[in-house]
């Protein structure tokens, strides 16, 4: 222990020192091993965790993902049969303001008809066909 001596006992003494440097140097390199190892080991438990629950937010957007795209479809073939409906009712409504625009000229024809006969039966010496109340004329639709 004595650093004067110059024997080998004295080197021995030096090597015992740097023995002991070392092993407390990898008393403190063990120290911090472990301390890795259970801060890996506890990272390595929190990311399995971590996996796991993205394989379950994976599960549920592919399923959400399935629902969402029979919606789509179900909404289309919905729209698809709410048109074909609607244009239904509208050929129907069209056809119907036809006849009885048609109806309404009909009439307008008869009541013509009717002034000019009365006109006629009534002779010269009665009041004109035009001093007779007429109907107004209905404007006939733009076809579609």
């Amino acid at each position: 222990k004595s650093s004067s001596s110059n024997s080998s006992g004295g080197s021995s003494g030096a090597l015992l020192k740097a023995a002991s440097f070392t092993l407390q140097r990898e008393a403190r390199v063990g120290e911090a091993v472990a301390k890795w190892m259970r801060c890996a080991v506890g990272q390595s438990v929190e990311l399995r965790h971590t996996a796991e629950r993205l394989k379950q937010i994976d599960l549920q957007r592919r399923e959400l993902q399935i629902v969402t795209e029979q919606a789509v479809g179900l909404k289309a073939e919905l729209e698809e049969e709410l048109l074909g409906k609607f244009a239904l009712v509208l050929n129907q409504k069209k056809m119907k303001i036809r006849d009885l625009e048609e109806r309404v000229l009909q009439a307008e024809e008869q009541v013509r008809e009717l002034s000019e006969e009365l006109s006629r039966r009534a002779g010269p010496s009665s009041a004109p066909a035009s001093a007779l109340p007429t109907l107004p004329t209905v404007p006939p639709l733009a076809a579609p």
